[in-house]
């Protein structure tokens, strides 16, 4: 699998990094990762504002750059093009027009139009980045943290369209908010040379003042506008961890639907989430109020007031540099001049402030993941002074094992556990629910780490032993199997379909495949539901099997029995929600075909057990070992 490529080890490893030095990393390596077309993205911002900022400076000469008696037409027209300077000179009405209209098409039009389309593109590209290198971290990360996580993932994966839109956005525009600005005082203002109203006295225009002066409104914003972006964020996050657990509320209530139903929960779930929201609500008016004030002050009292503020400051350039009192239509010309070129500094200015605006959120919504991610890769255990092995089958050896799941630490599940499973025997588990039967099966595949002790396969301590060789040779089937939105064949060979690069929806199952699935199929009762289907093993799966009943689920997930060869079978309830008489046949036709394999059975009902060779049943501390003869007379155990 590849590597993390977004939120790699220099971000995770940190708890808690600073707002800026996150954002930037993030992007670092969002760059890092996109290098090639985010040069090409800035390439074209920068274009995109030579070419607007030319269209701008021939327009503000055609209406003001020649006050004369003469009509628009008998006039002449000079054609800039910066940093090139005057391309033409003394061009007619129709002519100045027409390269004033080409760039407007080529500026305006085509390369707006290319700028659009790539920057689209860029936020797609990232988004995949982000959503991979998240979904990366989950699926990597000790079991025991992912499913603890997984609930508020699932509000956090659709954060990635937000951050990658923003983060690249921003700078983008930053991009083409600093040629613009160069340009504007390269070209519109310091290297300009602006002659009276005879054509006779060359003024240059000293615009020292105006730099001091907008340098100075550009800290002021900055300091207004860190001040509360480092308060509003804080609070935001806060304010989206509750809008998570929110979610998290009825996301639980969606998928036990069925029982709210049944149990005519409806009144009671409606007031405890109406009572939730509304706490959350009354928290989150703080959070509310510096988010306002933050987006406030830009849009409500910076941006308004700009262009005032450039006008203002267009009239005292003109007071300073002109003696509007000899000279006032040329004062009016040179202010009207003045004024047109700095409002346009006054609209980049303005998308500055709206970009960075966005800020908040987007930094909120990088701590949150960044949390989430920190949280994934805590307590991983590896084994550095141990060679990781491949697997070797052999006794499975539980000595002195201490375990309790991480939400629950205070609460034992297994105490100095120790018990031998020798290979080749078939074993049957019982025990009241809860007690800790499948969390014996879940630490023997390494699902989760125990506290003390140790596990170990052929004497090899399963820590030492590659997870994916130790899965590869270990069959594991619940009462609640896994199915995905994909074909019946993929389900059950997964994830063995998937490995080659051809696209599931173009593969063909070769004859072997279908030999080996029809076998399967009839083995577990199943062939004749299968014929019925529109395109038999071919025809694709509602979402989490969603059109098949439970007790289908657990046929077709036995069938995985019949399609490859293991070392160690562990069945957890397996056809629990099958038919008596049908579960018979099956359990029957799978340990016929299990021969001297290691087995172990966990059920609640008895009849499971005799096909297997010894019965114990757990009490947390131990197995103690059951007459089978004398259990298989009895009645189903008392949970």
């Amino acid at each position: 699998m590849p590597r993390a490529i977004i939120f790699t080890s220099e971000i995770f490893q940190q708890k808690k990094p600073s707002k800026a030095k996150l954002l930037w990393t993030v992007f670092k390596n969002i760059v890092k990762k996109n290098l090639g077309l985010f040069l090409f993205n800035s390439f074209l911002a920068a274009i995109v504002a030579v070419i607007n900022f030319n269209i701008h400076i021939n327009i503000i000469e055609f209406f003001i750059g020649g006050i004369t008696d003469k009509t628009i037409f008998e006039r002449k027209y000079t054609f800039f093009f910066y940093p090139f300077g005057k391309l033409n000179d003394s061009l007619g009405f129709w002519a100045f027009f027409g390269q004033v209209g080409l760039l407007v098409l080529i500026g305006k039009g085509m390369l707006n139009l290319l700028h659009y389309y790539w920057m689209n593109y860029a936020y797609e590209k990232v988004e995949d980045d982000l959503r991979k290198d998240l979904f990366h971290h989950f699926v990597r990360a000790n079991y025991s943290r992912s499913s603890q996580i997984a609930p508020q993932l699932i509000t956090q994966f659709t954060f990635s369209q937000n951050i990658a839109r923003e983060l690249w956005f921003i700078t983008n525009r930053i991009i083409y908010v600093l040629v613009a600005v160069f340009f504007l005082f390269r070209y519109g203002l310091i290297g300009r040379e602006f002659k009276d109203w005879n054509g006779g006295t060359i003024y240059s225009l000293d615009v020292s003042k105006f730099i001091w002066i907008t340098i100075i409104l550009f800290a002021t914003i900055f300091v207004v506008e860190f001040f509360l972006f480092k308060k509003a964020t804080q609070l935001n996050m806060e304010k989206k961890i509750r809008s998570e657990e929110e979610n998290r509320h009825i996301f639980e209530r969606i998928n036990n639907l069925e029982y709210i139903k049944v149990t005519s929960g409806e009144k009671y779930e409606q007031k405890k989430l109406n009572k939730l929201v509304d706490k959350t609500f009354k928290k989150n008016k703080k959070a509310l109020l510096w988010g306002v004030l933050f987006e406030a002050v830009p849009a409500q009292m910076l941006i308004p007031n700009v262009r005032f503020f450039f006008v203002f400051l267009a009239a005292l350039l003109t007071v300073l540099l002109v003696d509007f009192k000899k000279n006032l239509a040329f004062s009016v010309y040179n202010f009207s001049l003045i004024a047109a070129t700095v409002s346009s500094l006054g609209n980049e200015l303005e998308k500055i402030v709206q970009a960075c605006a966005n800020l908040e959120d987007l930094s909120g919504d990088l701590l949150l993941l960044n949390e989430s991610v920190h949280f994934l890769h805590q307590e991983k255990k590896l084994l550095p002074t141990h060679e990781i092995l491949p697997f070797t089958n052999g006794d499975i050896n539980f000595e002195k094992v201490r375990f309790a799941y991480p939400r629950r630490p205070d609460s034992i599940v297994l105490r100095d556990f120790t018990f031998r499973f020798k290979q080749g025997k078939k074993y049957g588990v019982a025990g009241k629910n809860g007690i800790g039967k499948s969390t014996i099966t879940k630490t023997t595949l390494k699902l989760y780490d125990v506290q003390a002790g140790k596990i170990s396969i052929a004497e090899r301590n399963i820590q030492e032993i590659e997870t994916k060789s130790l899965h590869e040779r270990i069959c594991y089937l619940t009462n609640r199997p896994g199915f995905f939105q994909m074909s019946l064949a993929e389900n059950i060979f997964y994830p063995y379909l998937l490995t080659k690069n051809e696209p599931a929806k173009h593969k063909q199952l070769s004859q072997e495949n279908l030999t080996q699935l029809t076998y399967a199929a009839k083995k577990v009762g199943v062939w004749e539901f299968i014929e019925t289907l529109p395109k038999g093993f071919q025809t694709e799966l509602k979402e989490r099997g969603g059109d098949l009943s439970e007790g289908q689920k657990q046929q077709i997930a036995a069938m995985r029995i019949f399609i490859r060869d293991y070392d160690i079978y562990i069945f957890d309830e397996i056809l629990s929600n099958v038919q008596k008489d049908l579960k018979a046949k099956i359990l029957t036709n799978i340990f016929t075909h299990l021969k001297n394999k290691t087995i172990i059975v966990i059920d609640h009902h008895y009849d499971i057990f005799q096909y297997v060779d010894e019965v114990y049943q757990f009490t947390g501390e131990k197995l103690i070992k059951l007459k089978k003869e004398e259990l298989l007379g009895n009645q189903e155990p008392k949970n």
